[in-house]
């Protein structure tokens, strides 16, 4: 309760002055910002060749107002819903892994189709992988809160959340198989979904009938 009240109070940065690498460093660090002795525990934080100059932005991070800095500047593709709005309030650490994740599965299908469509196979691939990875993160339940949310738009063709609440749950499914079998990473979601793409598991309204071949990392 006091740290929300301390977090309601905290001064909004511009994008300028919150880095997002640096921001992720500090919260690996284990330390939240506005909370006790913030900044002399961020300045204490190890860092690498990438994070090294992040202890020179701990006063800054640490008046981040997490809500509003993720809803204001990491937002994903599309409008936020809503619902969006309110579980990143309720849940923010939580909102930052799957802001995280699309971003990864985005640059994940961009590495394999170019770029990121709209109803075709790249968008199909691009759910699957967000889900699974989101999956492994925050587990099946809260993924499909989140999940679910994004596509609770009123104004969203109703085939679209059908095809993209498809190829969700395919993703899921698929990362838990991973992970029950001690399989999980990013390079095995991608090829199981691709793989998945090419038999026609997943759902696409508009078929190119092109696929990629596997390129990893």
């Amino acid at each position: 309760m006091i740290t929300k009240l301390i977090f309601a109070f905290l001064l909004i940065l511009p994008p300028a002055f919150a880095d997002e690498e640096c921001l992720q460093w500090m919260l690996d660090g284990g330390v939240l910002p506005g909370s006790n002795d913030c900044e002399l525990s961020c300045a204490i934080i190890g860092v690498d060749m990438g994070t090294f100059t992040c202890p020179n932005q701990c006063e800054k991070l640490c008046r981040v107002y997490l809500p509003d800095y993720i809803t204001n500047n990491l937002t994903w593709a599309g409008n936020l819903t809503d619902s969006d709005k309110a579980l990143i309030k309720k849940f923010p650490l939580d909102a930052l892994k799957v802001y995280q994740s699309k971003k990864t599965a985005e640059e994940s299908t961009k590495k394999l189709f170019k770029d990121n469509f709209r109803n075709d196979e790249s968008d199909a691939f691009r759910h699957a992988v967000w889900s699974g990875l989101l999956t492994k993160k925050l587990g099946r339940e809260k993924a499909q809160l989140f999940l679910d949310s994004h596509e609770s738009s009123p104004n969203s063709p109703p085939e679209e959340v059908d095809m993209d609440k498809f190829n969700n749950s395919k993703g899921i499914s698929m990362a838990e198989e991973l992970t029950k079998n001690k399989k999980f990473s990013r390079e095995n979601l991608e090829k199981d979904v691709l793989k998945a793409l090419g038999e026609g598991k997943l759902k696409v309204i508009h078929k190119s009938g092109k696929l990629p071949k596997w390129k990893g990392d």
